[in-house]
């Protein structure tokens, strides 16, 4: 799956998805932002009545799959009959349902310091609620005056780009907010995919500085609420057919490829230096870095190499925040057959959670569960929904 923002540009979409997620007010000493703004009475109040069936329903002790919402999981403009039979599938998996801070489908939370927009985070999480998922916020996407940007407006071409340090604790304090607005939400994923996160000198990942993000929300957020689930660092694990082909081989290698080494470090130094975490989520794109597609029975045995290297150095639930299952090179469409043998890896490798990333059809070049739903005749599963059900721990 492609875990970039690409060309997508999520603001123009602003796609009032299948879920929602949502920020609140910037109040309180629990986290005081490096602007040091407070909203004022005219702000939304801190706390929005809560829409969830099952608040603070936790994730199954066992394997189980959810989705990622994306542009495409839209409720405006869908068919109704089309929606609701989009909506029957989400209740059929019961499971995590992840929704980004910001863009695929949601505005910028926080224009300016201390003035937000709820709208389109509320209808995300009210449908979250709406089909009995678990809601997942992925903290990902900075407001662009906590980035060098321009307070009040939204450059969607910069949507990736990480928050500077200065402002570490104003986007703390901005998921502080988000939690108080919502409490039915108990998890949290600190960024996506260490976007951004890039040690040009180096050559390698920026490790110290996500840490050093990673830290400042996990303190606020467990500060406001001890029992709160946060999680990282959606790491993105690249393999190469040639050992040398980045000249950073890992000792992590099987007939699939081999692991670079470098994202193993990133993960190495965030769990030993991370101040806790309740998750433990990341990535891997199946076929290599070098264009090798191995055949599926072997390519999907790296889960289970990356499972054992992390179970190796820690106890944390394995969180897969994609699933890779190409059927053929060149391509991620995906394959009742390859899906399921992915699945499967991930399970027995002992994973907790395995999410589908963007569930409705728009993209006919991306895997999905359900036809459009703004025709008449949509929401209908696709081959690949059945699997994903009967993976669901229900």
């Amino acid at each position: 799956m492609n875990r970039t923002a690409g060309g997508v540009r999520p603001a123009v979409l602003v796609a009032v998805g299948a879920v929602a997620l949502v920020v609140t007010v910037l109040i309180g000493y629990a986290v005081t932002g490096a602007t040091g703004a407070d909203p004022g009475p005219s702000a939304t109040p801190t706390r929005r009545a809560s829409t969830a069936t099952a608040p603070g329903r936790t994730v199954p002790g066992r394997f189980t799959v959810g989705v990622g919402h994306d542009q495409a999981s839209r409720t405006d403009g869908a068919a109704p009959a089309a929606l609701a039979r989009a909506r029957a599938q989400l209740r059929a998996l019961r499971g995590v349902q992840t929704v980004r801070l910001m863009g695929w489908g949601t505005d910028n939370p926080e224009p300016s310091p201390g003035r937000y927009d709820w709208a389109s985070l509320d209808r995300r999480i009210a449908e979250i609620a709406r089909t009995d998922g678990i809601p997942v916020v992925v903290l990902f996407g900075a407001p662009d005056w906590m980035k060098g940007g321009r307070a009040g407006h939204t450059d969607w071409d910069r949507l990736a780009d990480r928050p500077d340090a200065a402002h570490f604790r104003d986007f703390a304090a901005l998921a502080v907010a988000l939690a108080r607005r919502h409490p039915e939400v108990r998890y949290f994923q600190v960024w996506r995919g260490f976007e951004n996160f890039w040690n040009e000198d180096a050559n390698r990942w920026d490790q110290e500085s996500y840490t050093a993000l990673y830290n400042t929300v996990y303190d606020a957020l467990r500060k406001q609420d001890p029992a709160m689930h946060v999680g990282g660092p959606d790491m993105p694990v690249e393999a190469y057919r040639d050992p040398h082909a980045a000249g950073y081989p890992s000792g992590v290698r099987g007939p699939w490829g081999t692991v670079d080494q470098r994202p193993l470090d990133a993960l190495g130094y965030w769990l030993a230096h991370k101040h806790g975490a309740q998750f433990l989520t990341l990535g891997t794109e199946l076929d290599t870095r070098d264009g090798y597609h191995p055949p599926t029975a072997q390519a999907v045995s790296r889960y289970g190499a990356l499972s054992a290297w992390i179970r190796a150095r820690t106890s944390l639930p394995v969180w897969w925040s994609v699933i890779s299952a190409p059927a053929r090179a060149g391509s991620a469409l995906m394959t009742p057959a390859s899906l399921r043998a992915a699945l499967t890896a991930m399970r027995d490798g002992g994973a907790r959670v395995a999410v589908f990333d963007g569930p409705q059809c728009e993209d006919p070049h991306q895997p999905c569960l359900w036809t459009d739903t703004r025709t008449a005749d949509g929401g209908r599963p696709t081959d690949l929904a059945p699997v994903l059900r009967a993976f669901a721990a229900g």
